[in-house]
Order: structure tokens, then C-alpha cells, then sequence
């Protein structure tokens, strides 16, 4: 039975099936029922050096006959694995891509954002061409994923740009070890810092706005007067929300630190760690898709809508919060506690600003973004469109007949 054949279930594409994330992603995708719908979840895998590594493609194929062999869902498969791109999101309610976007050795910066550039262009032509007008796309690769999301919200034209976002909390949490280690705290009582920036090129974790759970003691009056025998209650114990800044030595240390130990890892595994990466995107699609709409904050790349003073446009990492639409913005209330903090986010942006600018993402993102302004101006699109079906160019073979042959 293929995929597109069976009813009421829930497609979630996945690009780099060889990537040591996806097993982890999917065990634990498959376990949030949210996600679920009367037949369950079907994961389309697609690897683009497939046809290339033969080694690659035989592990990958054990996996998914193992996982098949699950039945987790009954008669149907859950998982597939897919020769080409556009087999994979034509009917994809998520698409999740989790591929190698490092740079290589032997290139220059120039080349490898290019490199970058190029692949993301074609997969937003891709997008439009034959994805769904809903789809959600999640960008947690390794490398300029902040860049490389730019370009698919500067190119994907006929999508809805609040559904493109690129994963970016995992950058907090070696911090949030780091800060536990300094301080005695217990990790469960820290929030994790802001991430901001273009991540992947420049990114500002904000280790001076941290704050944790205390539990602090209030006395009461009695407690000045009362003998030490007593069996009256002194006082009572409130959690609080404090922050972490007074009880951390040097912010600049905390940094090094963790800066040491991401380069200390990478030379001894020679890729980005996976569990991180797992667990953002986990906590991201679980809020996304939860029955009630939470009042979380977290750090998401998103295309600005100028909060923070940042360029209108571009995917920025920030806070970002779920609106009743089930839309990411901006959060744009969130507290910014002192001018360094407000420095180092300035720099976020104005550091790529040549960049954004050679590769034409202030301009072709801003227009993109400014697209549809507000819900209802999509919704409106999205009636007309299906009143007069998909434009011709759109909908032939040879139309992207090009982009399959890449992909």
C-alpha cells in the first residue's frame, strides 16, 4: 500500500534519511499522539547522496524494514524510503530537514554559501511547484540554517511564510549545562537562554538574562520573637522566578566554556551533537501540534516582522511565541534586561548585512514577507486559488521537470 492511498493520515517527509538524527527523531515523533491522526503517521525519507553511497543506503533500508516490521500503526507502513525529492513532499504535511549543510575544507565562504544558496533556491521552486499550500517546512540542518531558511522565504512565494522555520533552541542548551555546573543550580530549575542571530554564520546566546526557578523563604513576624522550641510555622517557602547573572562569575567564561567543549566534540565525533538537535525539534512540533495553544516562549527562526529593530524579512532567531492561529511571531514583549545584551543582537545583523545583501535576501524576503500581511488576506488568497485552480505553469511536468532531475 503507498502512501498517497491511504486516508487521514499524517505525512512528515524527512530529508537526510542517512543522517544519525533521523532514527532518533522519528522513535520519538511516532510517540507524540497530537501529531496522530486516525491512521497515525507515515515518514517519507529522502537522502539526496543516496543514489551515491551505497553503504549509506543499505543501513538506511535495514532501518525502515525495522521499523516496519514494528506494525505500529497496523497493516500500512509507516515508514518509506524515496528515490526522488518530489515523491517525498507532494502530499507532505511536514517537511523536517535534517541534512549535512557544513562546509567543506576545500571551500571558500563564498563558495559554500552559494553551494547553500542554490540547493535551498531549487528546493523552495520545488515547493511551490508541486508541495501543499499548508505544509509546514522545519529547517534543523547543521550549518547556515538561519541563511539557507532566508532563502527559502525569499523564493517560496506561494506558502505560507509563518509555516517556514528554522530550529535554533538547541543552541542554548550546552549552555544551560555549563551555568548548572557553575552555579550547584539543578538543570530542570533552568530556562533556557535566548538564542538570537543568524545562526550558523553569527549567534548571541543571552547567558546574562538566564533565569531559574527559587525557592525562597519569607519569615514571618512571629519568627523575630518566637522561641527556638516552637512548633508554630516561622515562615513559608515561595517559588520564584529570578535571574542567574549575580550568581555567575565572569558571562565570558561560561561562553569559553562551552565554546571549548562544542570544539572539543566535534573533533572526537567530527559532526554537530544529535540529542540536542532531537530534542528542539521534538518540543517544537509538540507545541505546534498540541489540542490547546500554550502561552511557551522559545527560540525559533522566524522571519522578523521588525520587532526587536530587526531588518523586516529575514529568518532571525528569537523568541518567538504560538498566536491563536497557530502562527510563530515574534515575541516581541520579551524583556531585554541591559544594553549589552541589546549591542550583541544589533551585531547579529548588521554583521551578515553585506551577505543578506549580495545574495539579495533583504529585498526578495522583505517582498515575500509582505505578501500577506495578515490572515485574512491568505485565506482570501488561498479561496481564490481554488476557484480557479493552480495556474498551467505550475502544474505540468515540464514545468519542474528540471528540478526533479536535481533532486
Amino acid at each position: 500500500m503507498v502512501a498517497s492511498s491511504i486516508q487521514d493520515v499524517q505525512v512528515i517527509a524527512i530529508l537526510g534519511a542517512s543522517s544519525p538524527i533521523t532514527s532518533f527523531l522519528i522513535l520519538e515523533l511516532v510517540e507524540i499522539k497530537s501529531l496522530w491522526k486516525s491512521q497515525g503517521i507515515i515518514f517519507k525519507l529522502y537522502d539526496y547522496h543516496q543514489t551515491t553511497d551505497g553503504k549509506k543506503l543499505e543501513i538506511t533500508t535495514e532501518y525502515v524494514m525495522y521499523l516496519n516490521s514494528l506494525k505500529r500503526f497496523g497493516k500500512h507502513e509507516m515508514v518509506y524510503l524515496c528515490e526522488h525529492l518530489k515523491e517525498v513532499i507532494q502530499d507532505a504535511d511536514i517537511v523536517i530537514d535534517l541534512e549535512d549543510f557544513l562546509k567543506h575544507d576545500v571551500e571558500t565562504e563564498a563558495m559554500f554559501l552559494n553551494r547553500c544558496s542554490y540547493r535551498m533556491r531549487m528546493f523552495a521552486e520545488l515547493l511551490n511547484h508541486v508541495a501543499k499550500r499548508s505544509v509546514k517546512v522545519i529547517m534543523a540542518t547543521s550549518g547556515p540554517v538561519c541563511f539557507m531558511t532566508s532563502c527559502i522565504v525569499a523564493t517560496c512565494r506561494r506558502k505560507k511564510l509563518s509555516n517556514i522555520v528554522a530550529v535554533t533552541a538547541d543552541k542554548a542548551f550546552p549552555y544551560i549545562t555549563s551555568v548548572s555546573k557553575n552555579t550547584g543550580v539543578p538543570v530542570d530549575r533552568i530556562s533556557a537562554p535566548a538564542v538570537w542571530g543568524f545562526v550558523g554564520m553569527n549567534q548571541f546566546v543571552d547567558v546574562r538574562n538566564i533565569v531559574y526557578k527559587a525557592e525562597m523563604y519569607r519569615p514571618f513576624k512571629r519568627s523575630l520573637t518566637a522561641p527556638k522550641d516552637t512548633s508554630l510555622p516561622l515562615g513559608t517557602v515561595h517559588t520564584e522566578i529570578r535571574i542567574m547573572s549575580y550568581m555567575l562569575k565572569s558571562v565570558t567564561d561560561i561562553s569559553d566554556e562551552v565554546e571549548e567543549h562544542n570544539k572539543r566534540m566535534f573533533s572526537k565525533i567530527h559532526r554537530p551533537p544529535i540529542y540536542s538537535k532531537v530534542r528542539a525539534t521534538v518540543s517544537l512540533l509538540k507545541l505546534w501540534s498540541a489540542s490547546e495553544i500554550g502561552d511557551e516562549i522559545i527560540s525559533l527562526g522566524v522571519a522578523s516582522n521588525g520587532s526587536f529593530n530587526i531588518p523586516k524579512g529575514i529568518v532571525f532567531s528569537q523568541p518567538v511565541k504560538l498566536d491563536h492561529n497557530r502562527k510563530w511571531i515574534p515575541y516581541s514583549k520579551f524583556p531585554l534586561m541591559n544594553d549589552v545584551s541589546r549591542s550583541e543582537i544589533k551585531k547579529c545583523y548588521t554583521s551578515v548585512h553585506s551577505t543578506l545583501v549580495s545574495f539579495g535576501l533583504l529585498e526578495n524576503a522583505q517582498a515575500a514577507q509582505s505578501q500577506f500581511d495578515t490572515e485574512e488576506e491568505y485565506d482570501a488568497y488561498e479561496r481564490y486559488l481554488q476557484g480557479i485552480g493552480v495556474p498551467e505553469e505550475h502544474s505540468t511536468e515540464s514545468s519542474h521537470a528540471d528540478l526533479t532531475e536535481i533532486f
